[in-house]
């Protein structure tokens, strides 16, 4: 058997606001500080310790955080609240004999907050 589990787990990064955005925005040209941002990443974090999710898989988060943009722009959250950037829409998997083909997002559709995510499975 085997399960997928996905959509919008709001889990966020566990940086310092002020610092956020300064990470996110060197991340987008530095594959060493894409990789410190998901370490900082609470899920990734909780998973790591055995604490949630326990047997579930997702592949590395090779593309930028996902969640929170202004409407049909891809400027990160401009809004009084000036949320830091996270990946809070995640694809995650158990079961045997599961191969990860691709796991990304998609910057182009911006009809939400959020980026879509997609994996493919096989």
């Amino acid at each position: 058997d085997k399960i997928i589990w996905m959509g919008d787990l709001n889990f966020r990064l566990r940086v310092p606001k002020a610092n956020g955005r300064a990470m996110v925005a060197r991340a987008k040209e530095d594959v060493e500080e894409l990789r410190r941002l998901w370490r900082s990443d609470e899920l990734y974090r909780a998973m790591a310790a055995g604490t949630v999710l326990r047997g579930f898989d997702e592949g590395a988060l090779n593309f930028l955080p996902t969640y929170k943009f202004d409407l049909n722009s891809d400027h990160y959250d401009s809004s009084h609240k000036a949320r830091t950037p996270a990946w809070t829409d995640r694809i995650l998997w158990k079961g045997s004999r599961v191969t990860l083909l691709s796991y990304t997002s998609s910057q182009a559709i911006r009809l939400s907050d959020h980026r879509p995510v997609s994996a493919l499975i096989s």
